[in-house]
């Protein structure tokens, strides 16, 4: 179950809202109210897919409600820091706007940010196509602020061309963590034909090569694993050798070492019969396990969320060559976009053909926002995450040992 509300908190929510500017500031017969329990979030589910319908901007993948659902019984548990907090916005009872956030205490301050952040992608608000998005993000601030929802917030990975992108960039603060998202066309290739011919001379050799020495151990099989015991046990291996190739370069992932991402990864490959798919793919050289690749699909697109290899194989390159084999794969079953998400990469750059700007924003809502925003958001940690994307291994192995992560 999700970290409960109290009453009593929940009474104050309703009776501020009641009274709020937030509520002025909207039209007659719009309102705003608070989703924080499963319980609640359970009952929103035939309206939070309807609005997916019917959002101006499409959502992602990581706003559908399945991936939603997943996430909140997976990390918003009791013993958990999460707490969501998904502001609704409903016109003459209907559910025309969404806001999934989740609230954390961080050295004593509360931050609202994306609901499921670090592990989804990307953030975005659900709204309805003919609805006024800076009146519905205005109305909400106001309303986090009258009930004193959170210090500041904090939003990664906004798209430019997201829903609440224009709003953002008009009234929020610069987190200056400037990304790029690399993705691949798919509705330009009409065949796998003409997803060949976008390779160069010096890039066909490159794959011929790699696929030469995988079959040197045996026969390559590239395929998706059914939802069950293999799969899930390919969640496992791929995840295991995913953190022995970061440990490798002496990085660390917050993300890939708690356990209950694999428990996530699992309880999504098991979800069946909605817009909502996830991939699990393995190449196998002689039967052997070789790489792996966890993907999610939703309305087109396909998400490349990680890829794996084992670590005794990194200078064979396998990776490239499930990566290649994912893609044809995703032609074949008609998906428009292959999105290999942030962060940019250099070696994403052969498999995408667009670039989409990302950046993170911040608002305070408090004074003590103001001084954790303007101090640490918006000076302190893009020169912190700056100087460690730049240390080499040695340096970065050092202070792997040194700090508490």
């Amino acid at each position: 179950m999700l970290k409960a509300v109290d009453t009593s908190k929940a009474m104050t929510l309703r009776a501020a809202s009641a009274e709020s500017p937030a509520k002025a500031a909207l039209p007659a017969g719009c309102s705003l109210s608070m989703v924080t329990t499963l319980r609640s979030l359970a009952r929103l589910e035939l309206n939070w897919r309807a609005l997916e319908d019917q959002c101006a901007v499409a959502p992602t993948v990581f706003q559908c409600f399945d991936w939603v659902k997943c996430w909140c019984e997976t990390y918003a548990l009791p013993d958990s820091p999460n707490e969501i907090h998904i502001v609704v916005g409903r016109r003459n009872n209907d559910v025309v706007f969404i806001w999934p956030m989740m609230r954390k205490k961080h050295h004593g301050l509360h931050i609202l940010t994306w609901l499921s952040h670090p592990i989804g992608q990307y953030g975005d608000l659900l709204l309805c196509g003919d609805e006024d998005s800076s009146q519905w993000i205005s109305a909400a601030i106001s309303y986090l602020r009258i009930n004193h929802a959170a210090d500041v917030l904090h939003l990664r990975h906004v798209r430019k061309t997201s829903n609440i992108g224009p709003h953002v960039q008009r009234h929020f603060h610069d987190g200056m963590l400037y990304e790029r998202a690399p993705a691949m066309d798919l509705s330009q290739f009409a065949s796998e034909e003409e997803y060949d011919g976008r390779y160069d001379s010096q890039q066909r050799k490159r794959r011929k090569k790699i696929r030469k020495h995988l079959e040197e151990q045996g026969p390559l099989e590239f395929r998706m694993l059914p939802a069950g015991d293999e799969a899930e046990a390919a969640i496992d291996l791929a995840t295991s050798e995913k953190l022995r190739w970061l440990e490798a370069r002496g990085r660390y992932n917050r993300v890939l070492s708690c356990p209950r991402h694999a428990t996530l990864m699992k309880h999504l490959s098991r979800v069946s019969g909605t817009d909502f798919r996830m991939m699990t793919a393995a190449l196998t050289a002689g039967g052997k396990p070789v790489s792996w690749e966890l993907g999610f699909r939703y309305r087109g697109t396909h998400y490349g969320y990680l890829t794996a290899h084992m670590l005794e194989m990194t200078d064979q390159a396998p990776g490239r060559l499930t990566l290649d084999l994912s893609q044809r794969l995703a032609l074949k079953d008609s998906m428009k976009v292959f999105d290999l998400m942030v962060p940019y990469d250099q070696h994403k750059e052969s498999w995408s053909s667009m670039m989409e700007p990302v950046n993170d924003w911040f608002l305070p809502l408090t004074w003590r926002g103001r001084i954790y925003g303007s101090v640490y958001l918006g000076f302190l940690r893009p020169q912190i995450r700056s100087i460690y994307l730049h240390l080499p291994v040695p340096a970065l192995r050092v202070l792997k040992r040194l700090l508490p992560l």
